[in-house]
């Protein structure tokens, strides 16, 4: 018998296994460090890791459900590297905002409410409008609403340009379709003036194309076609690779208009994008997100609702998003915290930047 009172055949198998977990803890650690670099800034150029950018963070701690239990019996040392990569996928990765304290709202406050009502279950956000009194209301996948709207809101401005719809405060003084860039032939985001207490502001209404025509791409045999390089679909002659690079080239190109833009702008809608990887950081390299600024929480707005057991989970992406411009500032942002709607409204409050002398 040792010292501890295990026989010297128990001790070298607990120390085996000790050793075991060790290898395998940080092997899982330093793997996990290397797929969140690579979903933070490569992301969609790679068409494995774009799957994974659709996935719930919380996939990426499934091995500590067997690692953390063995080694509190074998080598509880291990469980300070356990905890420290659930802070780093929860909180670091996951952009965890412990957010700040409301800013009071001022004469030139600008309050503005996005979501994608193409899927909203039959279910009203209008708790949230009450709740919120937004001065701006953009609407995206609400072609032929506006009649509706303009009875709803008959002391508002309401003006619509193919599925985009802008119920207003004040005067619209024009609005247009983006005309580039487009998907499958199809416009992507809207463009609306304003006169904004005598100034003007100019408003993007985005609705970047969903990719779960892709990812149908990818069923029965399709991953295995895509890693042998022959995945194209006669639908858009793409391969799912393919999409996901287009969609990157799109990202760049929209930003490439947000920062062509003269006047003081704000862009808000369904990007359809998570917030991480290479789409995002070219929207948030020419403007401030937001949620990531002042927000609180994680800000999912997708998917409100949905029939399969991730759902359980509650909602796990931000594909909705308010972005500031130059001129303005964001000073106060939430998600709609409840609805059973495929994409939950998404409210942001923002101020003009003092005029630089």
């Amino acid at each position: 018998m040792t010292a501890d009172g295990l026989a010297p055949n128990n001790l070298f198998t607990r120390r085996s296994i000790g050793a075991a977990l060790c290898y395998a803890s940080y092997i899982y650690a330093a793997g996990l460090v290397g797929l969140l670099a690579g979903l933070e800034w490569v992301g969609e150029k790679n068409w494995l890791l774009s799957i994974c950018l659709y996935l719930p963070i919380q996939i990426w701690l499934l091995p500590l459900l067997l690692l953390t239990p063995a080694s509190l019996v074998y080598r509880r040392s291990l469980c300070f590297l356990h905890c420290g990569l659930v802070l780093l996928v929860m909180g670091l990765f996951g952009q965890y905002h412990l957010g700040s304290a409301p800013v009071p709202k001022t004469a030139q406050s600008l309050t503005v409410v996005t979501n994608n009502i193409g899927q909203s279950n039959h279910q009203s956000m209008h708790p949230f409008l009450e709740a919120e009194q937004p001065d701006l209301l953009a609407l995206q996948d609400a072609a032929n609403r506006g009649p509706a709207y303009t009875r709803e809101y008959p002391d508002r401005f309401v003006v619509g340009r193919g599925e985009f719809l802008l119920v207003s405060k004040y005067p619209v003084l024009s609005a247009d379709l983006v005309p580039e860039p487009v998907w499958n032939r199809e416009p992507v985001a809207a463009r609306f003036e304003l006169s904004f207490k005598g100034s003007p502001l100019v408003v993007y209404s985005v609705h970047m194309p969903t990719p779960r025509p892709d990812f149908f791409k990818l069923r029965r045999l399709g991953i295995l076609r895509e890693l042998l390089g022959h995945n194209r679909r006669r639908s858009d002659g793409r391969s799912y690779a393919e999409s996901m690079r287009a969609r990157v080239a799109l990202a760049g190109e929209l930003a490439g208009v947000f920062g062509c833009e003269t006047k003081p702008f704000i862009v808000v809608g369904d990007f359809n994008m998570p917030n991480h990887g290479s789409a995002y950081h070219l929207m948030e390299g020419t403007m401030e997100d937001a949620f990531k600024q002042v927000g609180s929480g994680y800000g999912y707005s997708f998917p409100g609702v949905t029939n399969r057991i991730l759902m359980l989970l509650g909602p796990w992406l931000r594909l909705d998003y308010l972005f500031a411009g130059h001129g303005w500032s964001p000073v106060y942002c939430r998600v709609e915290p409840d609805r059973a709607s495929q994409h939950r409204a998404v409210v942001a409050r923002f101020e003009p930047k003092p005029i630089e002398k």
